[in-house]
């Protein structure tokens, strides 16, 4: 849904996850040529308690040891609502040694996070459910090794440290008029990224520098959607939808042996997107069908950037 990298949602107390073959450009964007991924988390069910935990721990050989909790949960409110959470943490062990700095197991990485949702069936064949999520992601060091240095190991001037943190939510609304079936969901994604590389072999005296990179994403969508007709021989939805993406990013080049203010540069990036799409599928015979479809897009594309010898607060 946005250019970055991914996120390593934990798939945690998830119903289904579909495969939708490609292309898939009339109902999702040019972007699903080769088609997508729908992941299904369980809803709130309002007919049942349920509760849920895992506990687990592990060692790699050579290095140390990882660990896993959480715990799943669902509660009933009435008998057309219902919350649901899960909430999860653990570490992983490294096992990457840097030898220059002669420190073991530097890709160590650690994460927590949860989602809750709430249901209310709030009249016949109308749902309405709010669902929120995130998660923290910690790795001490980066994951790679040098290859002309025997075992898993390399040598670096300074730790090349990971941090991402990604909040979201969304608003989903369902139900049928008459015949037509209506869904309406509107989501917020909230993605803040950190990652150092270590740059001194590009110093000319040999200098520890760092290149530090830091994102902030932020994505608002909306989309509805009015689907109908006779599922045994034609079937047709249409619907709008809204996107917008800002994407906010600095990187400072800095000497760690205190030399000039690191030089910096900035960029800002907005994207808005307006569609509107339809599609039809009619079943000719059992083994054939005709699908057609139509998406009209409307995008506007801004972006700033700015560089300089220090930064200005």
């Amino acid at each position: 849904i946005f250019s970055a990298p991914n996120p390593d949602l934990r798939l945690y107390d998830v119903e289904t996850v579909e495969l939708l073959e490609g292309p898939q450009g009339t109902l999702y964007g040019a972007g699903t040529i080769a088609g997508l991924l729908r992941v299904n988390p369980n809803s709130p069910d309002p007919s049942a308690i349920e509760a849920q935990g895992w506990v687990k721990f592990g060692t790699t050989s050579g290095a140390g040891e990882s660990w896993n909790i959480g715990a799943v949960g669902n509660l009933p409110i009435s008998e057309d609502a219902a919350v649901r959470f899960v909430g999860y943490g653990g570490e992983e062990s490294g096992f990457i040694d840097d030898l220059s700095r002669d420190i073991s197991n530097i890709n160590r990485e650690n994460h927590h996070g949860g989602r809750g949702a709430f249901s209310w069936n709030f009249a016949p064949d109308w749902q309405v459910e709010l669902t929120g999520f995130g998660q923290h992601l910690k790795q001490r060091d980066g994951h790679y090794v040098d290859n002309t240095i025997p075992g898993l190991a390399r040598t670096d001037r300074v730790s090349q440290p990971f941090l991402g943190r990604i909040y979201g939510g969304n608003l989903t609304v369902r139900g049928y008029l008459n015949s037509f079936e209506l869904v309406s969901t509107t989501g917020l994604v909230d993605h803040h990224l950190r990652t150092v590389f270590d740059s001194s072999i590009l110093t000319e005296d040999n200098s520890r520098q760092i290149f530090d990179e830091t994102r902030e994403i932020r994505l608002i969508s909306h989309e509805t959607r009015l689907s109908g007709g006779d599922q045994s021989n034609l079937s047709w939805l249409a619907g709008l939808s809204v996107f917008s993406n800002r994407d906010d990013m600095s990187q400072l080049i800095e000497n760690l042996n205190g030399a000039d203010p690191p030089p910096f540069a900035r960029q800002s990036y907005r994207l808005d997107e307006y569609s509107a799409f339809g599609e039809a599928s009619y079943q000719i015979t059992t083994d054939w069908s005709l699908t057609a479809g139509a998406r009209l897009l409307y995008t506007r594309a801004s972006g700033e950037r700015s560089f300089g010898s220090e930064v200005v607060v």
